[in-house]
């Protein structure tokens, strides 16, 4: 039994020559982050207004979780001193 091997250099990409090379994109290198670029004042800026934004939305979150609460309490206030007034009214209605 004989194992075939591919030949030599035919997976790999000819790197003789440079139209093989040229077609495919470069990609740019990310900068490191402690130099200054001419929009890192804006994005400074850009990531504080982010976080006001969210500390609003949780106090916002927070008063409604709070409302809804107290809104509850006082359904269940008004439920428990109506209902048995209500409840007499009717039987003295029914007979």
């Amino acid at each position: 039994m004989s194992v075939q091997t591919s030949p030599i250099g035919g997976s790999q990409p000819d790197l003789s020559k440079t139209s093989n090379i040229s077609s495919e994109p470069f990609r740019k290198r990310k900068l490191p982050c402690d130099i200054e670029c001419s929009c890192s004042d804006d994005l400074r800026e850009m990531r504080s207004e982010i976080s006001r934004i969210g500390s609003l939305l949780e106090k916002y979150v927070g008063s409604n979780r709070s409302n809804r609460e107290k809104i509850s309490y006082l359904l269940i206030y008004l439920n428990k001193l109506l209902l048995p007034p209500m409840k007499d009214h009717q039987k003295t209605k029914l007979t």
